[in-house]
C-alpha cells in the first residue's frame, strides 16, 4: 500500500480499460478502512473509503463479480461513487489472490453507462 506508480501496473489498467471498453480500470489493494489505487486509468484519485467501496464487495467472492446497473442495484443506488462523481453505473471486479488464497484486491474495471461483460472481457479480467 501506498507504494509509487508501476509501470507493470499501468500497463495492465490501460490494457484491460481498452479491451473492455471502459473508462475506468484499476489495480486496487483493499484493507479494513478503504481500497487504495496501486494503479488507475480514468479516476482522478488514489483511493476511497472502503464503506463506498465496489471493490469490497468483489474481493468476498472468487470469480469476477459484476454490477450491471449500480443506479438500478439496491446494494449501490445510494452510494456516493454512483450518486455524484465518477457517476458509476457500471462495474466489474476480479479478486486479486495471493498464493496463500488471501484476496487482497482487485483487477477491475468501472463505466459510466450500464454494461455486461462480454465472454473475452470477462476472460480477461480473470
Amino acid at each position: 500500500l501506498d507504494t509509487d506508480a508501476e509501470s507493470i501496473y499501468d500497463d495492465i489498467t490501460q490494457l484491460v480499460a481498452r479491451i473492455c471498453s471502459v473508462k475506468i480500470a484499476l489495480v486496487s489493494f483493499v484493507d479494513k478502512d478503504r481500497q487504495w489505487f496501486k494503479s488507475c486509468v480514468g479516476l482522478p484519485v488514489r483511493e476511497t473509503d472502503r464503506t463506498v467501496s465496489f471493490c469490497g464487495h468483489a474481493i468476498l467472492g472468487t470469480d469476477i463479480f459484476e454490477v450491471v446497473d449500480a443506479k438500478n442495484d439496491l446494494r449501490f443506488s445510494d452510494n456516493p461513487l454512483v450518486t455524484g462523481s465518477p457517476n458509476i453505473r457500471f462495474y466489474a471486479g476480479a479478486p486479486l489472490v495471493t498464493r496463500q488464497g488471501h484476496r487482497i484486491g482487485t483487477l477491475c474495471v468501472i463505466h459510466d453507462e450500464p454494461k455486461v461483460l462480454s465472454d473475452l472481457e470477462r476472460e480477461t479480467l480473470r
